[in-house]
């Protein structure tokens, strides 16, 4: 999923779930500089995503799939977990190791269930996105 633009906080979440576009020390040093990141297309210099102050709010910044493992990032994991168990349960799936901590929501699934449990995680992106 591309962003217009992205918060230097947002953006630190998602490295911290192993969504590594900018390095760590680069979004830390242009945070404690007030400097915008722009992200931009290898081939056409077409911009893609500015990482600025500018924070989206956005009930799900961003998630990555491990093997049987799916990091979340939010700065409300306790309702992403609830909304994400709904849907689950609705369609007869279950995940296991829950963990909560530091703003990211980690469980695992059966492979046999991840193509569906991606497909959710983006429709709750989706919808969040059509309310903000």
């Amino acid at each position: 999923m591309l962003y217009d633009y992205i918060s230097y906080e947002e953006m630190l979440l998602l490295n911290q779930i192993d969504f590594n576009i900018v390095s760590l020390s680069c979004i830390e040093f242009a945070k404690k500089n007030h400097i915008t990141i722009e992200i931009r297309n290898y081939l056409t210099n077409k911009l893609g995503t500015l990482i600025s102050s500018k924070r989206k709010n956005d009930l799900i910044v961003g998630f990555n799939i491990v093997d049987k493992t799916v990091k979340i990032a939010s700065f409300n994991c306790l309702k992403v977990q609830e909304i994400l168990k709904n849907e689950l349960l609705k369609n007869h799936l279950f995940i296991k190791n829950e963990i909560i901590e530091n703003n990211k929501y980690f469980f695992e699934c059966s492979k046999s269930i991840i193509l569906m449990v991606k497909k959710i995680i983006l429709t709750i992106m989706e919808k969040n996105q059509l309310y903000n």
